[in-house]
């Protein structure tokens, strides 16, 4: 199964990778080569301006802690109370606006629908 994403080598130091540490996921291994290659594009020459290679190395950065963060929302898991919580008030909130905002006439005179 070759995707073309990734080469053998690195494909074996995942599933290694795997086997030492199956609970945690590896998004932050291939971010780590990234940051690698940058550095070594930065020692050959290939990278001549430090502002663009500490540009790049910072976004290396945030995306990682971006993934990072939508992690936090996997590991942080939300009681059903609270959803059925915000669900109720939610409901309760739309229906007490739409009985609130009824316009009542008094000059159509209904019996019982008067206007104090």
């Amino acid at each position: 199964s070759d995707a073309g994403i990734i080469t053998d080598n690195e494909r074996i130091i995942i599933e290694s990778l795997d086997e030492k540490c199956i609970q945690h996921p590896k998004y932050w291994m291939s971010l780590v080569w990234a940051g690698a290659v940058v550095t070594r594009a930065k020692k050959e020459g290939r990278i001549k301006d430090d502002f663009a290679f500490r540009t790049i190395i910072k976004e290396i950065n945030n995306f990682r802690s971006g993934c990072g963060g939508l992690l936090d929302y996997d590991w942080i898991s939300i009681p059903l109370v609270y959803t059925q919580v915000v669900t109720l008030a939610v409901y309760t909130f739309f229906l007490s606006s739409l009985m609130g905002r009824q316009f009542l006439d008094p000059s159509r005179g209904i019996d019982g629908h008067d206007v104090d």
